[in-house]
């Protein structure tokens, strides 16, 4: 009986001493890991709320009035360098008669997509309601100085009817 006693103990001095090197080896080992998280690009200033909120409006009235070559005109020479009014019109022509007018919009996000050709590219994303249904408006801007940036997209969603 005592020597069986004594196999249960060392039986269990064995099993402390593994689980105290099993422990200590992961302690040891453990290899903490960091976390990084990318720093928010801010919109530069002159890429205020109020700026932002009037260009929208006058995307809404020119496109909910049909006034196709102002709404070319709102985009800067690098996207005018890419394409003509023509092409604008026949696609914002079809593309209305999907969406319908645009109602009401409201400022939603903005992406920093990166800095590419010596500019700074921002995505700024408005959810809105169309007359068939709810979407999404997206305005690519290019900031290429501090005071010095243009409209090079516009991008049109309708996600729900």
């Amino acid at each position: 009986m005592k020597s069986r006693i004594k196999r249960i103990e060392i039986g269990l001095i064995i099993l402390v001493i593994l689980t105290i090197i099993n422990t200590t080896y992961n302690f040891l080992n453990y290899k903490s890991k960091t976390t990084t998280e990318k720093e928010k690009v801010a919109l530069p200033k002159q890429l205020n709320r109020e700026l932002l909120n009037k260009t929208t409006f006058k995307i809404k009235d020119y496109y909910n009035n049909s006034n196709w070559s102002n709404l070319y005109n709102i985009f800067g020479e690098f996207a005018k360098a890419q394409i003509n009014t023509e092409d604008v019109i026949k696609e914002f022509k079809k593309l209305s008669s999907l969406t319908g007018y645009i109602g009401t919009y409201a400022y939603s996000h903005y992406t920093y997509l990166g800095n590419e050709n010596d500019a700074d590219w921002f995505d700024v994303y408005y959810k809105c309601s169309f007359s068939n249904g709810n979407g999404t408006i997206k305005i690519r801007y290019r900031v290429v100085e501090p005071e010095d940036f243009e409209i090079v997209g516009l991008n049109i969603n309708l996600d729900e009817i």
